[in-house]
């Protein structure tokens, strides 16, 4: 790859000259606008499904939820034809129900042979092919100059949108037709990896979650080192092996002071229920040694949408203090991780949506979390079921982690790749 002015700063060294500057409107040979579809518009089940702004994210493909997909009445999908579109357009949002709109003006494609409605906000394009490479466009919306330009465009305060009108007349920089095929099939290629490593991950959350079960219920046993059966199982509360059953600090957030974090209820990463600041912030206050975690500390979250959101303490995270919105129990007599466990099973997620009903805000104490109910076998099965599941959670991180990298090579490309 080389260098040229006027053109990217890597750059596949077969390729020369400028590239060309043309609006977005110009390649457009058609487009289609949602339909102004009303609650009573919608059916449980048709063969008129709709395409929704959430279906439409980084990535380059659509983004249709099979099993919380959305239908019209055939009524309404047979007399707004001008919301109805193929998989010769490509599907973009220009609307966002949050201020952030953290999808607004991503470009994807709509690979199946169906024919959708598009919801309200949502648009249909038509490119001319001869002229730019869906596959070029669609990489072009990940760029973060691209994604800057979007948030310049943004209007309004509760309904943020783009006027199509804006949207259309935006900067394409683009090179000679090879080039943007080239350039679109290298980041295909990294796409198809990406997807790769995601379907590897969800497969092997999906292998851990049915173990999970089996080993709970039972159907699986480990034995012990000569080869017998452990005893059987016992039933215990939370608080029997529990000490220090307290809640967090009551104080602010402020920046990081380089030593004493600050672990609040957005801090638990809702996948992985790891410590994962954003940003990484300290306790505004007088830091008192009891809200300092130790090994063996056991956090959930006992208020909000999040309430029964848990994590467990890693010595690796460092000088951590918990806010007053968490509750912590110090576990004894028990694996700890063992008990952590059991709060990522079905088991539990039963037990905290009916503990956390509440008139208003869903929300779990803690003398409510004490009886929450615990599988307690012996000492040494715990040991043996922590380490089977710690091994593959240990390999889900690994995946994890490729994807993390992976995201970040391709943002990196995506900014020196594209004008």
């Amino acid at each position: 790859m080389n260098q040229v002015m006027n053109s990217p700063q890597l750059r596949f060294s077969e390729y020369q000259g400028k590239w060309e500057s043309r609006k977005l409107e110009k390649y457009i040979l058609e487009h289609k606008g949602g339909a102004p579809l009303k609650p009573s518009d919608f059916v449980r089940f048709s063969k008129c499904e709709v395409i929704p702004k959430k279906a439409i994210t980084g990535g380059g493909k659509l983004l249709l939820d099979l099993e919380k997909a959305t239908y019209c009445s055939e009524e309404f999908f047979k007399n707004y034809k001008n919301s109805i579109v193929d998989n010769s357009f490509l599907i973009t949002t220009l609307r966002d129900l949050v201020p952030s709109g953290p999808n607004i003006g991503f470009i994807v494609k709509n690979e199946s042979k169906s024919k959708y409605m598009l919801a309200q906000g949502v648009y249909g394009l038509k490119i001319n092919t001869k002229e730019l490479i869906e596959d070029f466009l669609i990489q072009l919306s990940n760029t973060s100059k691209y994604r800057k330009v979007m948030q310049t465009l943004k209007v309004g305060s509760t309904q943020v949108h783009i006027r199509n009108s804006i949207f259309f007349g935006i900067d394409v920089v683009s090179p000679s037709l090879p080039e943007q095929q080239k350039i679109a099939d290298f980041f295909s290629a990294v796409d198809e990896k990406l997807q790769a490593l995601k379907k590897k991950k969800e497969l092997l959350e999906q292998y851990k979650k049915g173990l999970m079960e089996k080993i709970f219920s039972r159907e699986i046993r480990f034995k012990d080192e000569n080869g017998n059966n452990f005893p059987d199982w016992e039933e215990k509360k939370l608080g029997e092996i529990s000490e220090k059953v307290m809640y967090g600090i009551n104080a602010a957030a402020k920046s990081f002071d380089g030593k004493n974090k600050y672990l609040r209820i957005t801090d638990i990463d809702e996948n992985t229920r790891k410590f994962v600041p954003n940003p990484l912030s300290s306790p505004n206050g007088k830091l008192f040694d009891k809200f300092k975690l130790r090994e063996r500390d056991l956090i959930f979250t006992r208020t909000g949408a999040s309430v029964g959101k848990s994590y467990l303490y890693n010595i690796d995270d460092g000088d951590l203090y918990f806010a007053g919105f968490l509750i912590k129990f110090s576990i004894i007599n028990s694996n700890p991780y063992f008990i952590y466990i059991q709060t990522l099973s079905e088991k539990y997620d039963k037990w905290v949506k009916i503990m956390s009903m509440r008139s208003g805000q869903p929300g779990i104490n803690a003398e409510e979390y004490k009886t929450f109910p615990v599988y307690s076998p012996s000492i040494s099965e715990q040991n043996c079921i922590a380490k089977f599941i710690s091994t593959i959670n240990d390999k889900e991180c690994f995946i994890e982690t490729q994807i993390y990298q992976t995201e970040q090579w391709k943002k990196g490309l995506l900014q020196k790749m594209f004008v």
